[in-house]
């Protein structure tokens, strides 16, 4: 649909021109307006893909007590006592958060693993550089808190960090 409109735009300053000119003019134009579309549609196409592709958040598993996060072939392992354990959103994830802006659970409350190494705040909460969100759904939830420990369910956000 664009590649007529852009080629007549291109054509409209030289129509008063020889027919050689004319015809070299709507070449070119109709050549740029292809290679600009066919560039527009790969940029769509990867967004999408990488907008609906199961690599869009990490994958965050427990046994026993260890915690291992896989995303883009990395893998991070951690004792469950070494992370810190608290409750806020999906935006508030540190690792993979840009893959996870546009998700469904952006503002229900979210069990978050903050991995070490861990530092505190301004405010003197603990905080980490590697922050991953679990329990997206109420069953799933429960069993994160039964797996990691939690009693009632809620994490304990003033929880130390081990030293």
């Amino acid at each position: 649909m664009w590649l007529p409109i852009g080629v007549a735009l291109a054509w409209l300053p030289f129509r008063q021109n020889d027919g050689s000119l004319q015809v070299a003019v709507l070449i070119l134009a109709t050549i740029l307006m292809g290679v600009l579309g066919y560039l527009a549609l790969r940029f769509l196409t990867s967004f999408t893909r990488a907008g609906w592709s199961q690599s869009k958040l990490p994958v965050v598993r427990i046994t026993g007590d260890l915690v291992t996060v896989l995303w883009n072939g990395e893998t991070i392992e951690s004792q469950v006592s070494d992370c810190n354990l608290r409750l806020g959103s999906i935006r508030h994830m540190k690792y993979a958060t840009r893959k996870s802006r546009n998700c469904l659970f952006f503002e229900r409350k979210l069990i978050l693993i903050d991995l070490p190494p861990l530092y505190r705040d301004l405010l003197g909460q603990v905080r980490s550089y590697t922050t991953v969100a679990v329990g997206y759904t109420d069953e799933s939830r429960r069993r994160w808190s039964d797996a990691l420990g939690l009693q009632d369910g809620e994490p304990d956000d003033a929880r130390e960090s081990p030293s």
